[in-house]
């Protein structure tokens, strides 16, 4: 088996929608469950500024309150964490995880961010349900 393709079946194995990003924040690879949760051809969405943009009118993160945990990563070198609402196509909320790490190069500078997104909306709605 190839290297490229090794790495590349790896990403795809993972069920939950994987970015990553470059230094300009722009993403230059993602894995198969990105392109199903996105509903995209995969060459839309890359070099795309953020995958808030793949999912049509959602504000970036600081106009949500957040902050841009791509950036933070970038900054920090440090893994970081999310949680985000963005509404769904019918308006609802939808609840998102996003977990970030650091990409180093061989002399540790970070090239790349890998960015993980966790759909918790069942979840959520599932605790609610619970709790009542």
């Amino acid at each position: 088996m190839k290297k490229a393709h090794y790495y590349t079946g790896i990403l795809n194995a993972v069920q939950e929608p994987i970015l990553v990003f470059d230094r300009e924040l722009r993403i230059v690879d993602r894995n198969e469950a990105a392109e199903k949760a996105f509903g995209e051809d995969p060459a839309a969405i890359r070099d795309c500024p953020c995958h808030h943009e793949t999912r049509g009118p959602a504000p970036a993160c600081a106009k949500t309150g957040g902050a841009c945990i791509i950036r933070q990563v970038f900054e920090t070198g440090r893994f970081a964490r999310a949680i985000r609402r963005h509404p769904q196509p019918d308006g609802s909320p939808m609840w998102e995880e996003i977990l970030a790490s650091p990409v180093r190069n061989e002399e540790g500078g970070i090239e790349y961010v890998v960015e993980e997104l966790r759909d918790l909306t069942d979840i959520l709605r599932h605790r609610s349900l619970v709790k009542e």
